[in-house]
């Protein structure tokens, strides 16, 4: 092809990727202010039934021209709004929805809102408007509620704009292909973790944005475009360090490294007079590291933490983006703070959300042990190897801690070593490719055989559907609730449980031993548990230990449900019906962002 045809079509990718963005982005925004009711109690707004709907397009033609630009709308109820022009005038925005089921009613997809201008001589022409003109007008709706905080009001604003960048950036990288025929249980989970990253968190209008990067580290650190992520690793002093109870005497770069890698980080420390016994090696994410400088000024001028040169480790980047999966696919996962604004949470991941990580892991696991029946339907990732650096203060909410930590992941061996699973991350379901079997059920179907040769889809057994025999599987166990995973059943190789195969690298084995097990961590390393004594601040004693969702007061969720969305909140943007963020305290009280949860 021409230079000139190249262009071409990547303006003409880049166009398609712009539309497809804003029409996504419009769906979830609608979705989102009519699931929180955001739009009830207006009398400028009213709701027109299909019936009412028919009459007035017959009658007028404005109306009219606008509903031959919804499209397909069977029975569509109409939504009109009385808003003022963006010069002024009288204007009003119309938008089908439709009877829905988790609420009372969704845009019809691919429809839009669009805009007319009253009064005009000859009838109003139809305008297409955008989520940021969209969400404006909802601001103007809202206008002397003295509950929303104009500077988050603008911030949400801000994000909606990047998350219309940014997610046009991640379309342009069309889907191709299939991910899981042809593919082994590893590469598959790494294909579909990228699959996931095409929707993030589903329906949720800033889902994609991640405030902080720029273009060039967004196409870089972004798990839909692919690229490997090589590790930097930052030498702490072993009397700063806190470990989980599954750290065992095992350090990070032990586990996460091959051989020679290992071995170029071990050499510049003992070059650099870096004692093994007084140091300890943490992995840290590249963009991560830039920013250390500032917020570890003091600790590196004392020595407690020391950058090194050294990369090693190459690994790629998960739906979560700071969740890191080998380039293998298979072995431990590596979870790591980034310093990234995501949904109006910064993501760190400090001692105390791993302390309280941890406690939700055995609290899951207790129940396992008290039914066979959950025990049998559930599994539960193994979160307990971590370290973090805390300071000499051992204050836990301190703001140098958040930026320097590492949580590995184990999946269970059992599920992780069946060629005939495969692990899909939950939100890989609501990802359509740009082709005509671009979800993961095709994709699964077509894996199994399961087309006739007239090329029908058969019928699907329930036994065969996504939750093989009603078990949905692998779950995070405390850190990482949007990462939840189920589990796909090929049809190739051993049941769960009738033997498992050899681990193919040294990173695989240490993978598995780590799951046999468990010891305390090397001596001068204390464990999480070692600080349950440690005085409370003062600031955290009213806080109270909430799990991810299930942990809200019947108050506070009845709250959450009927709130405006852009409540004043020091430091957060809140969209109504968003994931809320809930922060984990335990006896150490609350955590900044999101607790036990990640993402």
């Amino acid at each position: 092809m021409s230079e000139k045809g190249t262009d071409r079509s990547a303006q003409a990718r880049q166009e398609r990727a712009e539309a497809q963005t804003e029409s996504r982005v419009m769906e979830d925004l609608v979705n989102a202010l009519l699931a929180e009711g955001m739009l009830d109690g207006y009398d400028r707004v009213t709701l027109v039934s299909p019936d009412e709907w028919r009459e007035l397009i017959r009658i007028d033609g404005a109306l009219a021209a606008a509903d031959r630009l919804f499209g397909p709308h069977a029975k569509a109820h109409v939504y009109r709004w009385r808003a003022n022009s963006g010069d002024g005038r009288a204007a009003e925005l119309v938008f089908p929805v439709f009877p829905a089921v988790v609420q009372a009613y969704r845009l019809v997809a691919n429809a839009g809102v669009y805009e007319l201008a009253t009064g005009a001589e000859g009838g109003a022409v139809p305008r297409k408007i955008g989520p940021l003109e969209l969400m404006t007008r909802t601001l103007d709706l809202h206008e002397g509620n003295q509950e929303v905080d104009p500077d988050s009001a603008k911030r949400l604003l801000d994000m909606i704009a990047q998350t219309l960048q940014q997610t046009a950036w991640t379309l342009e990288n069309e889907l191709t292909g299939d991910v899981l025929p042809g593919q082994d249980a590893s590469s598959s989970l790494l294909a579909l973790e990228r699959k996931a990253a095409f929707r993030d968190r589903p329906f949720h209008p800033v889902a994609k944005v991640k405030m902080g990067l720029a273009e060039a580290d967004y196409r870089r650190y972004s798990p839909e475009f692919g690229g490997g992520i090589t590790l930097r690793w930052m030498a702490v002093s072993r009397k700063h360090i806190v470990a989980g109870e599954g750290a065992r005497d095992a350090e990070p770069a032990r586990l996460l490294l091959a051989e020679e890698e290992e071995a170029r980080v071990r050499e510049e420390m003992e070059k650099r007079g870096l004692a093994a016994d007084d140091y300890v090696p943490l992995p840290v994410h590249p963009w991560q590291m830039t920013g250390l400088a500032e917020h570890l000024r003091e600790e590196m001028a004392a020595g407690v933490c020391v950058p090194l040169a050294a990369e090693a480790g190459v690994y790629h980047a998960t739906s979560s983006l700071r969740s890191l999966m080998p380039e293998s696919g298979e072995g431990l996962h590596v979870k790591l703070p980034l310093g990234l604004h995501s949904l109006g949470g910064l993501r760190y991941l400090s001692a105390i959300k791993l302390m309280n990580g941890g406690r939700a892991e055995r609290l899951m696991r207790s129940a396992l042990e008290r039914d066979a029946e959950l025990g049998r339907r559930l599994f539960l990732c193994d979160e307990t190897a971590w370290w973090a650096y805390l300071p000499e203060s051992r204050d836990l909410f301190a703001e140098a801690p958040r930026h320097l930590s590492a949580m590995l992941r184990q999946y269970p061996p059992e599920l992780a070593a069946d060629e005939g699973v495969r692990l899909v991350p939950m939100s890989a379901l609501a990802v359509f490719g740009s082709s005509e079997g671009g979800h993961v059920f095709d994709e699964w179907l077509r894996s199994r055989g399961s087309r006739d040769r007239s090329g029908r889809r058969p019928a699907v057994r329930g036994s065969d559907a996504c939750f093989l025999h009603g078990r949905p599987a692998p779950v995070p166990s405390g850190h990482d609730a949007r990462g939840a995973r189920t589990e796909l059943r090929t049809g190739r190789g051993a049941r769960a449980g009738e033997g498992t195969a050899a681990p193919r690298s040294r990173r695989a084995a240490r993978a598995r031993a780590l799951a046999v097990g468990k010891r305390s961590c090397r001596p001068g390393v204390p464990a999480a548990a070692e600080l349950s004594e440690l005085p409370v601040p003062r600031r955290s004693r009213q806080a109270a230990f909430l799990f991810p969702d299930a942990g809200h007061s019947g108050e506070r969720l009845r709250r959450s449900r009927q709130s405006v969305p852009l409540l004043r909140h020091p430091g957060k943007a809140a969209m109504a019906g968003a994931a809320r963020d809930v922060g984990a305290g335990g006896r150490f009280g609350r955590a900044d962002g999101r607790g036990a949860t990640d993402r």
